[in-house]
Formats: structure tokens, C-alpha cells, sequence
């Protein structure tokens, strides 16, 4: 299991990858990854999705930063991926495949990449959200953990620069 992420080579991009193993059912991290209320815990977004394959979806942060995009896939509780289209970073694709695993689930995220500068920065803040959905998933809130998304970012940067130590 990757608790870190990892980048991958896709056909006509790059893939970041998250595997992370949720001491909860599927169906409490189905809700996590498609509830409104959940997601804006976790992803500090307001979230409005038509769950359904074409079905239309907008995540918008406090800072005014908008993703928009379209479900492609939509297979409850265990597969929903849509495209990420945001200014900074072009047109990619982002994918949560759940499957039942012992007492929980096995979560994988995968966010396909064809243009950006700054996998670090997406690796970083998927890194921390998804251990913040942890937590949510636990009753747990607070404080989203910038400083550590910060610190994650600087260590990323570094491997993608250097390799693996």
C-alpha cells in the first residue's frame, strides 16, 4: 500500500497516486468522496455534483479558486472519476476507486495529468487532504493543516528533483 504518493507515466501525461487503506465501510468513503457536507470538510471546497456519468461538477474554494468538470464514470460505492478543469494547472483527470478490504476499505486515488509545472503541489495537497478525510471519517474536524501541506510540498519537490533517498 503507498501511503506517500507516487507519480506514474500515462499515455500523454503523468499520473499522481494515492493508496490508502480506511479503517471504515465503503459505503462511509463512498460518502466522503461525493457527499457535499463531506467533501467540504476533507477538501475545504464547496462541492456540487450530478452523480451521474455526463453529470456536472464544480468545486469552489474560499480563495476563489474553481474547478470544473464532468463525472465520466459512476459506478456506486466503488468507482466515480471526472474531469478537473482549472486555470492553473489545464485539464486533467481525477478518479477515487474504493474496494472492501478486511475490516475496511482500500481507497485509490489517481489524478492524471497531460499539462502542469507543479506535481509537487498537487502531491502534497492530496497527500493532506487524504489524511484529513481520515480524521473526518473518524468525527474528527478541525483546522485544515497547511503547515504540513507546506512541508509536504518542499519534501515532494525534493524527491521529484532527486529521486527516492
Amino acid at each position: 500500500m503507498i501511503m506517500e504518493g507516487r507519480v506514474a507515466d500515462v499515455p500523454g501525461g503523468k499520473a499522481i497516486v494515492f493508496e490508502r487503506y480506511l479503517k471504515h465501510s465503503t459505503e462511509d468513503v463512498w460518502k466522503a468522496v461525493t457527499e457535499p457536507a463531506m467533501i467540504k470538510q476533507w477538501l475545504t471546497a464547496e462541492a456540487t455534483m450530478e452523480l451521474a456519468e455526463g453529470g456536472k461538477v464544480k468545486l469552489q474554494w474560499e480563495n476563489g479558486d474553481i474547478v470544473t468538470g464532468r463525472v465520466t464514470t459512476y459506478q456506486p460505492p466503488f468507482l466515480l472519476a471526472y474531469t478537473w478543469e482549472e486555470n492553473s494547472s489545464g485539464n486533467s483527470e481525477l478518479s477515487f476507486a474504493l474496494q472492501s478490504s478486511g475490516q475496511g476499505t482500500l481507497l485509490t486515488l489517481k489524478h492524471v495529468f497531460y499539462k502542469t509545472d507543479d506535481l509537487s503541489n498537487f502531491l502534497s495537497g492530496w497527500h493532506v487532504h487524504l489524511d484529513v478525510v481520515e480524521l473526518v471519517l473518524q468525527g474528527k474536524s478541525g483546522e485544515f493543516p497547511w503547515d504540513r501541506q507546506k512541508e509536504l510540498r518542499e519534501i515532494y519537490k525534493d524527491k521529484l528533483i532527486h529521486g527516492s533517498r
